[in-house]
């Protein structure tokens, strides 16, 4: 499980933390920024960077994260609060986050590509740099890399982190790696790890009793493959000195999802 600490942003410090310190956030969509800030929170064997984050629906770009790692492998995640336990939730497209990813690779193949990638995420990229802050409230926010829903709500709950992302995309450190992996996927252009992300709000039974998607992920598993599959979980907890710890790890769903030995 890979980790780092940061303090109680201020919307939370009066609410929010439960008994056991664990974090109860009010949107999925705040997980997302934890991976913006640092890639490495993700437990993945090779370094990776963050590219897109859709809100586009569930077609073509579904998922609510668009990485590359450094072989060039595509990572699309979609991240939903846990509801472990809940009979009423089984098969919902509100908390699996394997529903949407159903035949996509059937179907959408080209927007899987480098060169799709590429071109969608240059005007992204060039938009978010042209914005001053996603701190700054606006009516309308304009679309980037980052996510911007709820007109940039979630970035603007999290300011510490949310400066620590801007500063890092707007450097050319982000948009020479980023164009290094998508020139290492023009030579395969392969299949899509297809990745759920559920996120705890409460201190409940593991995630990998996870039932109500059971069905889902197995679906998508004779798809694309076992081994492109996979399932996380994220949770922020409170530290002794007051401060949060933001955790992803992984959890197995089968024989060829990704070890924990693995992790970088």
């Amino acid at each position: 499980m890979n980790s780092f600490t940061t303090p109680i942003p201020e919307d939370y410090k009066d609410q929010g933390l439960q008994t056991n310190g664990i974090l109860k956030i009010n949107s999925e969509e705040e997980a997302l920024v934890w991976l913006w800030t640092r890639p490495k929170l993700f437990p993945w064997p090779r370094p990776v960077e963050w590219v897109l984050s859709p809100v586009t629906g569930n077609r073509e770009w579904p998922g609510d994260l668009w990485g590359i790692d450094s072989d060039g492998e595509l990572i699309i995640i979609e991240n939903k609060l846990s509801k472990l336990g809940s009979r009423l939730v089984r098969s919902s497209r509100t908390y699996d986050p394997f529903v949407d990813f159903d035949k996509h690779w059937e179907k959408y193949k080209k927007e899987c590509s480098a060169a799709s990638i590429l071109k969608k995420w240059e005007i992204l990229l060039k938009e978010e740099r042209k914005e001053p802050s996603r701190l700054i409230e606006v009516v309308r926010p304009k679309k980037g890399v980052l996510p911007h829903s709820r007109k940039c709500s979630r970035l603007q709950r999290w300011p510490i982190l949310t400066e620590e992302i801007e500063r890092r995309v707007r450097a050319g450190k982000y948009e020479k790696t980023v164009r290094i992996y998508l020139e290492e996927r023009l030579k395969h252009q392969s299949c899509p790890h297809y990745c759920g992300l559920v996120v705890k709000t409460k201190e409940e039974k593991n995630v990998q009793s996870l039932d109500y998607c059971s069905g889902s992920i197995e679906k998508l598993q004779k798809q694309v493959g076992a081994d492109h599959v996979h399932l996380f979980e994220a949770c922020a907890r409170a530290t002794a000195d007051g401060a949060l710890k933001i955790s992803v790890g992984t959890v197995q769903i089968g024989v060829n999802a990704l070890s924990a030995t693995h992790h970088g």
